[in-house]
């Protein structure tokens, strides 16, 4: 009976999945929630203009969530256009950790797609409409800013393709 209940929610979630889901293509060893029901919410919506100097982020794009160490994607998205991240938590049944845990700092990555460069660290700006940027099971964080200042601080990438 148990069984036939969680096909029943998998099905229905995946009936619920937003529009421009698709698979990630950079940051494609984020944790994917499995056998995780808690969660946090970021929303990015089109007026927090996610952009890099001042460009708009193009789409398909990647936005991606670490925990503090910078070793752990908790979470990440396809850019289209307003966009709800979901940030997974560490699940306890777990031994190896699979997402963020209490208390913990968000931090942003962005992929750019079109120049194939991961930004982190001090070149992602990132400012809260709502919330506060640290991980709590079901807390909701709106952003009002998301953007990559590339100044003569921040002129290296993370990485290129």
């Amino acid at each position: 009976m148990l069984r036939t209940y969680v096909l029943v929610l998998q099905c229905a979630l995946g009936a619920l999945a937003a529009p421009y889901t698709q698979a990630q293509s950079h940051f494609t060893t984020c944790s994917d929630g499995t056998g995780n029901v808690f969660n946090a919410t970021v929303i990015v919506p089109d007026a927090s203009f996610p952009n890099v100097n001042g460009n708009p982020l193009p789409h398909g794009s990647e936005i991606a969530v670490y925990s503090e160490s910078n070793q752990l994607c908790a979470g990440v998205v396809t850019w289209h256009g307003a966009n709800a991240l979901t940030v997974w938590r560490d699940n306890p049944l777990t031994l190896q950790r699979d997402g963020m845990q209490a208390g913990e700092a968000l931090r942003f990555r962005i992929w750019n797609k079109s120049t194939g460069a991961e930004y982190a660290g001090d070149a992602v700006r990132i400012a809260y409409e709502s919330g506060h940027g640290r991980y709590r099971d079901d807390a909701r964080h709106v952003l009002a800013d998301l953007s990559v200042d590339i100044g003569p601080q921040n002129s290296q990438p993370v990485g290129e393709l």
